[in-house]
């Protein structure tokens, strides 16, 4: 992730200073978009890393860009960003987030990944991006369940997650783990695979092949919840 850091000097003579913090391709984009306001400070690590959170890195915001410009703007001559600025700007945003669609399918919540899904459509997230983030996510819950396998309690895999597993997701994802064994996260990966797939080749039936998929992920889970 790259964090914005230039004194008015800097900026003048064209030199840009930035702390690089991770390797979040989409960070460029908070960078850049920084980039284009007047100076705006820099960032703790836990801030930046919970500012891209917040703001979807992972392609699963609403309108993130828009986003990203009020941020730029509001924050206008202050030495730093701080979550409470994010808070303000983006509350409206946060609370519908994609990483809240993930914990839903894979959680087998099947009417809140129904309204979650339709929730980000209709308000501008592009349903392939929200595929892209299930394949992300099941692959996730993969490497910790091969990490279980090895020994470790799934409490000391989410602790020990890179890039961090958010304290209000530990719990979620430490209840998904419950679910997901390796077998049905294939599936789950095979399921999403193949909803890109026919996404691409069928574009303009898109959003329906991605909330088939979603709703198959959770159908998946609540089977495996009732089997427990």
């Amino acid at each position: 992730m790259l964090v914005p850091h230039m004194s008015a000097d800097e900026r003048d003579r064209g030199d840009q200073h930035r702390h690089i913090i991770g390797e979040a391709e989409a960070g460029n984009e908070i960078g850049d978009e920084v980039d284009r306001h007047d100076e705006i400070g820099e960032r703790s690590e836990k801030d930046a890393f919970d500012l891209e959170r917040r703001l979807g890195v992972e392609g699963a915001v609403i309108g993130g860009k828009r986003e990203l410009s009020k941020l730029a703007t509001y924050c206008h001559g202050q030495p730093r960003v701080e979550l409470a600025d994010v808070e303000a700007i983006c509350g409206d945003v946060t609370g519908f987030s994609g990483d809240a669609l993930m914990h839903a399918a894979f959680g087998g919540d099947l009417g809140e990944t129904s309204r979650l899904f339709h929730r980000l459509v209709d308000s501008g997230t592009a349903s392939s991006s929200l595929l892209s983030l299930a394949l992300a996510y099941s692959a996730r819950l993969m490497r910790f369940r091969t990490e279980m396998r090895r020994g470790k309690s799934a409490e000391g895999v989410i602790r020990g997650g890179r890039p961090p597993v958010l304290y209000k997701d530990q719990q979620v994802i430490i209840r998904a783990l419950g679910l997901w064994k390796e077998e049905a996260l294939l599936a789950a990966s095979q399921i999403v695979s193949r909803a890109i797939r026919e996404s691409r080749d069928y574009s303009a039936l898109a959003d329906q092949i991605s909330e088939r998929a979603f709703l198959s992920l959770a159908r998946s889970a609540l089977a495996q919840r009732r089997a427990a």
